[in-house]
């Protein structure tokens, strides 16, 4: 929680709002750049230019990693999920294998089918 307020008054004086209904996303109106931060992990939409110079200033302050650069052509993992950009937004998938994982860390994978009511 600490990092998260810490952030957050960084992400302020760099011009960004956090969002009413959900204060882990912040917006800056300027250059129309959009963060999500989830515990310490962001995720930076807008202009690549505009992501590029605040990465850069950020990174004065506090340590960021890059993320790569989400695309139409290769999918990019983000907090355990899979993105990939297409026209008018984005596609969010689980990775291959995951609901299989899950199911063996649970020892539930060969469970039967039980309809519900």
């Amino acid at each position: 929680m600490r990092f998260a307020k810490h952030l957050a008054s960084i992400l302020t004086e760099k011009g960004f709002v956090a969002g009413g209904a959900a204060p882990s996303v912040f917006y800056r109106e300027s250059d129309q750049v959009r963060i999500s931060v989830h515990v310490d992990d962001p995720l930076f939409v807008g202009p690549k230019r505009s992501i590029e110079e605040l990465v850069l200033q950020l990174g004065t302050r506090i340590a960021v990693k890059a993320l790569e650069e989400i695309s139409e052509k290769t999918d990019v993992k983000y907090l355990g999920m899979l993105y990939r950009r297409v026209r008018g937004g984005f596609i969010e998938r689980i990775p291959d294998g995951y609901v299989q994982g899950m199911a063996d860390l649970l020892g539930i994978r060969h469970c039967k089918d039980r309809e519900s009511r």
